[in-house]
């Protein structure tokens, strides 16, 4: 098995999320299995499997006060693109 790097994104709803990683940012799904009334889903960059998201439901009001707000003040993670506009328009 390689080394994996995995972190954990608090999100809103997997399905939102999942379309948003997907058709703005250009990850794919690595796992989206049932675990009892929750998911386990984890996305990536296509053939970037050693960096790993991790998409977690915010289900309390702890949990739903940090979307958005995972990193601090900082941004939880980053990304480049060479044009901003078109990966997060449309």
């Amino acid at each position: 098995m390689k080394n994996k790097l995995m972190f954990g994104v608090l999100v809103k709803n997997y399905d939102e999320a999942i379309d948003f990683y997907n058709k703005k940012l250009g990850f794919v799904v690595l796992e989206d299995n049932p675990m009892g009334d929750d998911r386990w889903v984890t996305m990536t960059l296509p053939g970037n499997e050693g960096c790993v998201v991790a998409l977690h439901v915010a289900r309390t009001k702890d949990d739903q006060a940090l979307l958005g707000k995972q990193g601090g003040s900082y941004p939880y993670f980053a990304m480049e693109t060479n044009d901003f506009s078109a990966t997060t328009s449309g």
